[in-house]
């Protein structure tokens, strides 16, 4: 979560820093395991190697490489080549190297059986005490020097079921007794497709070979926590970014490429679980190679989408689970066969990869370039590796080396994309602090035009009102007044006037007109201002409106009002029948309804009123439309109370309108100041 505080540009430089400080030391480690001479070291030829003008201690040590005596299917130790009678030789045969393919009377052996490697070395006249350097060899061996036992790793044995196959590199010091020595090695494998001394046997003092291996090991762990530690900061990324997903791949492959550090060369992992079962070892070994090259190719394929075919890489996807299920699921003996098939694979996967970022070159993606560089080293060091297992160099693994270039370079290409997406955050920050800005302010403007309207709606109902009642009074008194006394005048011609018929009739007409236009205009005055609720109350007006409404209407109404003690002021009790006069319109328009039920009652110093009908039902979509006008009255007149409405319809069972006004003192005082206003 630190990362979301870090500014765009001081990320990239923390990671250029942090780039450096890896690049550096790497180079510094590089140095410190090369062998510090220029002499030409001798090889051995026809199984013996003069080391009569080698100075340990001025030219370092030596790799015992060379033409080694081969006796294939034999073990001899010292004892038999000192007999009258020497052992026949097989030939002579090449170190570092399997006997794999050599060639016994034209014949070429297999990598399973077992052999007696000899070499007669010769020494300058100064004694001292020296050791070996042993990596691995196929697959189980015995070290002899002047015909003394120094060193065994597993049982090399005549056959499967007496060979023990192990992998343990190291050191191992003896003191030579005189200037020649006699080395013999009892090698056996019957569990792996390669046998013999397959990687390098150094010779030197014990303080040299022991600092080539605490280099080697500085080294191999320097390259082993730099690149854990890109692994988990990338995978932290994906954490945090989920839809980063080059992150979470270019993480798994750190984690692969860490491991294979651990289980090659100076083989790490056995030196810290010594009771790992072999065959575990390998699989893990070779698993760890044949997962990498699907994760590399998804890996490449999401930097360079448009670039990378979706049918290449279900084709990489599809061969490598095949290869990684075999090694799952057969012994060592088997599997080991497919590491040069899977390295051709590899090898066109590699060039298909360079053809990708070639192009993404040409059509220049951001950091192309940089990956490409890295690539190239990648590509180098990845190629050595077949050839080494191959045999056909012998130039020990620097896969990982390799692996290390490139992740460095996908390191800066994702911090430099990295910078840019905190730059664009950043920008985009600052552009959304302005934008809040400019919608707080135009919040509190908007929330201030909305009082503004809402004190004007407020004002607007109470001049209304005052303007209906005004009428109503007019209405009522002057043109009531009026009507009644032409009504008078009319009764008294027609009392003055009995003997002439038509003329009465006439007046008895006029009478009877005038009289039913009194009766509207007292209808007209209390639809305007009902005087019942100035003169009687609220529950009064709501009875005698309900009544009107049935007779009006023939909707069958029930009303129950189960409490009269909250008596709201005049301002509140006009809007309350208002809001109940506008749902019977509502009803007696739009509902279809054969019954009416109003139900008012007190909770709490509260008023609630519940009107229910038994027509159509109202949708959700009239509810909230936006033109029913009559519903937004209603809920503006309830706002302006502090109350609550709730309208609710069910299909074919009718529309439901709860309303509840609080009724307190001090909501009351609210309410009536706001008509008041």
């Amino acid at each position: 979560m630190v990362l979301k505080f870090i500014p765009g540009f001081l990320l990239r430089e923390v990671n250029i820093i942090c780039l450096a400080a890896i690049i550096g030391s790497f180079v510094f480690f590089t140095g410190c395991i090369q062998q510090n001479n220029n002499k030409d070291q001798p090889k051995a030829i026809k199984g013996f190697l003069n080391l009569g003008e080698w100075d340990f201690e001025e030219d370092g040590p030596v790799v015992l490489s060379g033409e080694y005596e081969f006796y294939w299917k034999q073990q001899f130790t010292s004892e038999n080549f000192n007999s009258e009678v020497l052992p026949k030789k097989s030939g002579f045969i090449d170190v570092p190297g399997s006997w794999n393919a050599y060639k016994i009377n034209d014949e070429e052996i297999s990598g399973s059986g077992y052999a007696t490697y000899r070499l007669t070395l010769l020494l300058n006249n100064r004694f001292q005490q020296l050791a070996f350097k042993f990596l691995d060899m196929g697959t189980a061996y015995t070290v002899f020097v002047n015909g003394k036992r120094i060193l065994s790793v597993g049982t090399p044995g005549k056959n499967a079921e007496t060979t023990t196959p192990r992998y343990f590199p190291q050191v191992v010091s003896f003191i030579p007794d005189s200037s020649q020595l006699e080395i013999i090695f009892h090698i056996s494998n019957f569990h792996h497709k390669r046998g013999g001394p397959w990687e390098d046997i150094q010779l030197g003092s014990v303080q040299q070979m022991h600092h080539v291996r605490q280099n080697r090991f500085f080294f191999d762990f320097t390259l082993f926590g730099s690149i854990l530690i890109m692994g988990f900061y990338h995978l932290g990324l994906f954490i945090l970014r989920r839809q980063e997903k080059p992150s979470f791949y270019f993480a798994l492959l750190c984690f692969l490429v860490a491991t294979r550090i651990l289980v090659t060369d100076e083989i790490y992992l056995v030196q810290f679980f010594s009771e790992i079962d072999w065959e575990i070892f390998v699989k893990i070994e070779y698993f760890t190679f044949y997962l990498a090259i699907p994760i590399f190719a998804r890996f490449i394929q999401l930097l360079f989408v448009q670039e990378f075919s979706k049918r290449v890489l279900q084709i990489i996807l599809a061969v490598a689970a095949l290869f990684a299920a075999i090694v799952l699921v057969t012994p060592v003996r088997v599997f080991s066969h497919t590491v040069q098939l899977c390295g051709f694979f590899a090898l066109i996967g590699f060039f298909y990869g360079g053809y990708v970022i070639g192009l993404g070159i040409q059509r220049k993606r951001e950091g192309a370039i940089i990956l490409f560089a890295g690539y190239i080293v990648l590509f180098i060091t990845v190629m050595n590796d077949i050839l080494d297992v191959s045999e056909i160099v012998h130039t020990g693994h620097w896969g990982h080396v390799g692996v290390f270039i490139f992740i460095l370079s996908v390191a800066l290409v994702l911090s430099f994309r990295f910078s840019k997406m905190f730059k664009l955050v950043e920008s985009q920050r600052k552009d959304l602090q302005v934008e809040i800005k400019e919608r707080k302010r135009t919040e509190v403007e908007l929330k201030k035009s909305r009082e503004q309207l809402r004190e004007l709606s407020a004002r607007l109902n109470t001049a209304l009102e005052e303007e209906r009642a005004l009428i109503s009074r007019e209405i009522h008194d002057e043109l009531g007044q009026i009507l009644s006394t032409l009504n008078m005048d009319i009764t008294w011609l027609e009392n003055h006037f009995p003997a002439k018929k038509e003329l009465f009739q006439k007046t008895k007409s006029m009478s009877d007109l005038i009289g039913e236009t009194i009766r509207k205009v007292q209808k007209i005055s209390q639809n305007l201002r009902p005087s019942i609720i100035d003169n009687l109350g609220l529950y009064t007006a709501i009875d005698w409106h309900l009544k009107e409404f049935q007779e009006q209407s023939g909707i069958e109404c029930r009303l129950d009002i189960q409490s009269k003690s909250i008596l709201p002021g005049d301002a509140i009790a006009v809007s309350i029948f208002r809001i109940f006069q506008e749902s019977l319109t509502n009803i007696a328009r739009h509902a279809g309804a054969t019954e009416v039920n109003v139900l008012i009652k007190e909770n709490a110093g509260t008023l609630i009123m519940e009107i229910k009908d038994n027509g159509k039902g109202i949708t959700e979509k009239e509810i909230n439309d936006p033109k029913s006008f009559g519903l937004t009255g209603i809920r503006e007149r309830i706002r302006l109370l502090n109350g609550r409405v709730d309208i609710t319809g069910t299909h074919h069972r009718g529309t439901v309108v709860y309303v509840a006004i609080p009724i307190n003192k001090k909501e009351r005082t609210d309410a009536e100041n706001s008509f008041s206003g």
